[in-house]
């Protein structure tokens, strides 16, 4: 994923800012002018240190195919123009967020890296910093994989009532439950990161949704073969068969697939 950055050095007086002169085991604050950096640079075997703090502005762009599991990264490329006559090396010393979480995400790795390569025919110094974003899941397996998993579940049980009357009430617990899911499907559609592409959890909730469907429909299907008096008992005893075990195992694989994502 591409980023756009803005930076800027600082403006004004900062303790992070400031041009040391390295002699030996002593070290010298310069002024930051001209006339003190060849005053005190005439000294052999001395080094001079200039710290700069910068302060950075990214826009990261994420990938929400797998969300909300995964993480995302965020690369930011900084570009420095070092001629080849100015006998500099580029030492990052930390990263410092204002924010440990940037809305639902929070960070979990920040690595800063110098290469001196070639980017876009432009020779120089860059720091290269990766930032790793995750989402902490844990409210959403509260407020919407275990109650939709549970509300599948008992689905499933009215596939196992036999006897007469049991029609009624398998529609009334199936369509019940597909209103609930309704509303669950519509508030954490909602909820989720607007994108134009269809996402894994977009299957996932379109699955648990149609599944009390599915099952309103074979139990029909069931009490029309009994009904109508079918003489071939292959037709109902097929459907019991795969309402009874086919579509449980079916349910089960797609979660599978989905959690090993």
């Amino acid at each position: 994923t591409n980023t756009q950055n803005q930076f800027q050095s600082k403006d004004g007086p900062d303790e992070k800012d400031s041009l040391v002169l390295l002699k030996g085991n002593s070290s010298h604050y310069l002024e930051d002018n001209k006339e003190d950096l060849i005053e005190n640079f005439i000294f052999e075997n001395s080094t001079i240190l200039k710290k700069n703090r910068y302060s950075l502005t990214f826009h990261c762009k994420f990938d929400f195919i797998k969300y909300p599991f995964g993480e995302q990264s965020c690369p930011i490329i900084i570009h420095f123009k070092i001629p080849d006559k100015y006998h500099l090396k580029l030492v990052p010393e930390s990263i410092i967020l204002d924010e440990p979480s940037f809305g639902m995400f929070h960070i979990t790795q920040k690595t800063i890296d110098v290469v001196r390569k070639k980017y876009y025919d432009r020779l120089g110094e860059y720091f290269i910093i990766e930032l790793k974003f995750a989402q902490d899941i844990s409210g959403m397996i509260l407020t919407v994989y275990i109650p939709i998993t549970v509300l599948n579940i008992i689905n499933q049980y009215t596939n196992y009532l036999t006897g007469p009357g049991m029609l009624e009430v398998v529609l009334t617990i199936n369509a019940t439950i597909l209103m609930t899911l309704a509303s669950l499907f519509i508030s954490t559609s909602n909820s989720l990161p607007q994108t134009d592409y269809i996402r894994e959890i977009d299957y996932w909730l379109f699955v648990n949704f149609i599944y009390p469907f599915i099952i309103i429909t074979l139990n029909m299907l069931s009490y029309m073969a009994q009904k109508f008096g079918c003489k071939n008992k292959i037709i109902e005893t097929g459907l019991q068969w795969f309402m009874r075990y086919l579509l449980p195992l079916f349910y089960i694989v797609v979660n599978i697939i989905y959690y090993k994502q």
